[in-house]
């Protein structure tokens, strides 16, 4: 109940307030030992070597604090709809490149990272063609209903995330339609991903867009919604896949996918959900985050 009472009054709140908020409970992330700060060190540890210890330090208390913003802007958008999150978004770049695969009519698989506020893409991109996305029921059952009235407010097609959505998106496809996957998270079956590099280190990389490609001569693309200055809306960012991402063997495909999202990651570093355990399978069986 506690939860509930919390997420309706944060969802009152105007979006700059609830950058505010995030900022705040970011730096207290910051300073206090929990999951998240020691999750987002294992992983920017990793995969930026290069950087000097501070570089680092700051990388994380950065993180913390956008991962924050992105969690205290979400119920505003779930509350409002499609309508407010347009009125979010403040430049697009690569706009070309989304209409001309739209041009192309052969389908398009439009991949997002969990980077910026990815609520916001389902809604900008839904203007020019429906979306299929897969929705798999949150935690919190209060937000099950919310959350899909927000993603369809302004046309997106929900499908369960199983065997029966991957169906729906590949008939979606072949209609020429678009569909929407989370190209970073780490794939449940055992026969869903590959071992692919990820940042300079080995991560467990799914499948699904190799095998839908391998059926439907889709164009893929990339975008995400960076958090532009306190209260200064987002930037759309649509990026086209790298060279190789349709390959048939299955590795070098996996390995564009992921090379895909670093190029998105690159752009705005610390806005990627870092606090995520991307390296939490692995083929030696190490545990990084132990």
């Amino acid at each position: 109940m506690l939860i509930k009472a919390f997420y309706h009054l944060i969802a009152l709140l105007p979006n700059i307030i609830a950058q505010c908020l995030g900022i705040v409970s970011g730096h207290l992330l910051s300073y206090f030992p929990n999951r998240e700060s020691r999750v987002a060190r294992v992983n920017i540890d990793l995969c930026f070597p290069k950087f000097s210890q501070k570089e680092r330090d700051q990388l994380v208390k950065d993180t913390l604090v956008e991962n924050a913003k992105t969690l205290f802007e979400m119920p505003k958008i779930f509350r409002k709809g499609g309508k407010y999150a347009l009125g979010l978004v403040s430049e697009v770049e690569g706009l070309e490149v989304y209409q001309a695969a739209l041009k192309r009519q052969k389908g398009i698989i439009l991949l997002a990272p969990h980077l910026g506020n990815w609520e916001l893409i389902v809604h900008y991109l839904n203007q020019f063609s429906p979306m299929v996305a897969m929705f798999a029921p949150p935690k919190q059952i209060f937000l099950n209903d919310i959350m899909r009235k927000a993603r369809q407010s302004t046309g997106a097609i929900l499908v369960p995330a199983d065997p029966s959505g991957v169906r729906a998106q590949l008939k979606h496809l072949k209609q020429g339609g678009v569909v929407g996957i989370l190209p970073d998270q780490l794939p449940k079956s055992g026969h869903a991903g590959v071992f692919a590099p990820f940042m300079g280190h080995s991560a467990y990389t799914m499948l699904l867009v190799n095998r839908l490609v391998k059926r439907v001569d889709a164009t893929i693309v990339y975008a995400f919604a960076e958090r532009l200055g306190l209260g200064k809306g987002y930037k759309i960012h649509i990026l086209s896949a790298p060279d190789g991402i349709s390959s048939d063997d299955e590795v070098e495909s996996a390995t564009q996918l992921n090379r895909g999202v670093e190029m998105c990651v690159n752009i705005a570093p610390s806005q990627y959900q870092w606090t995520y355990k991307r390296f939490r399978k692995q083929p030696s069986g190490i545990d990084y985050y132990c």
